[in-house]
């Protein structure tokens, strides 16, 4: 693999090997990426521009590639060291040595790696296709705070769909799949309830899931509670804050999450990648907690914001945002 020597002021990607211009890297229509969704992905994303947690992300990305039955041509060690060199000149792109150096709060990335199945054999022939292999990507983009501060300061509205979750047996939900039409559809379908609400889907049973970007927990009792593993995506997020959860002596549980649970909670919040956590504040129109900012997600948002050495509530909050210093 090449090492990228674009000005400073470029941003870049990296694309089967090659370091090249972010307005440039493209996959072909033909790529089964593009053709049938056939596509893994993992999200991290940087805190003063370090990549967050990039080992487990790489470790799911492993176990979604070996499901899927796809060979990753790069060694994990290789997707690590070019993810480290992108995200070192990208960071350096959207901040200035004076927003580096100073206590302002710097343009953070997302980190994108994704793993297609490579050119389509029907339209490019068996040959080509076996020997051209996989394609994979690595790109970062400007992470818009901006867009979460209504979801930090009022909470998060869910509502659960008529809309399935798409069930287990045909796509294990371990994997984490670029094909986003289910959530289309349940997106869809939850906006006919409330315009301003996310899907969670629920299983056939009628116990939750998940949202389409994020992990469901529920406090009760002072047990943090969360879907068993298998019934939703594993998220880098939530393992980071149950982790948190047990430290600052929450017991935790890993079980099925009713709607009458999510109802009753004394909190609830949404992990994910871009934003860490946010609070549940409403359910299906009705109110869940009492109110936005319990003690216990103050608590936990603290114990992000040591681990990451970033202010969360500031991130998420105003710029002015000095909450949880206690």
């Amino acid at each position: 693999m090449n090492s990228p020597t674009f000005a400073v002021n470029t941003p870049i990607a990296w694309l089967n090997g090659e370091y090249l211009l972010e307005s440039s890297a493209a996959l072909p229509v033909t790529d089964l990426g593009v053709v049938g969704g056939l596509a893994v992905s993992e999200m991290s994303r940087t805190f003063a521009g370090q990549i967050f947690r990039l080992t487990d992300h790489l470790e799911r990305l492993r176990q979604s590639l070996k499901l899927v039955d796809i060979a990753l041509p790069y060694s994990e060690s290789q997707i690590c060291e070019t993810c480290t060199q992108v995200v070192t000149h990208n960071f350096k792109v959207v901040n200035t040595p004076e927003v580096i150096d100073s206590k302002e709060i710097p343009q953070e990335l997302g980190v994108v790696i994704f793993v297609t199945a490579g050119p389509n054999p029907t339209y490019m022939g068996q040959e080509y296709a076996r020997q051209h292999g996989p394609s994979v990507g690595i790109h970062t983009f400007c992470l818009r705070r901006q867009a979460y501060h209504a979801m930090y300061r009022d909470g998060v509205s869910l509502v659960c769909p008529p809309v399935q979750a798409l069930p287990a047996e045909i796509v294990p939900r371990t994997i984490k799949s670029r094909s986003r039409m289910h959530w289309r559809m349940g997106e869809l379908a939850a906006r006919k309830i409330d315009p301003h609400a996310f899907s969670i889907l629920a299983d056939d049973d009628g116990s939750l899931t998940e949202t389409a970007a994020g992990n469901l927990v529920i406090i009760q009792d002072n047990c943090a509670i969360s879907p068993p593993e298998g019934q939703a995506l594993e998220g880098i997020s939530l393992k980071a804050t149950l982790e948190f959860c047990h430290h600052a002596g929450l017991t935790v549980e890993r079980r099925r999450i009713w709607p009458k649970d999510l109802m009753m909670a004394q909190e609830a919040w949404l992990t994910s990648t871009p934003f860490g956590m946010v609070p549940v504040t409403r359910f299906d129109r009705h109110t869940v907690g009492a109110g936005p900012k319990g003690p216990w997600y103050r608590k936990i948002l603290h114990q992000w914001s040591e681990a990451t050495g970033c202010d969360l509530a500031q991130w998420l909050g105003s710029e002015n945002q000095t909450e949880f210093e206690s």
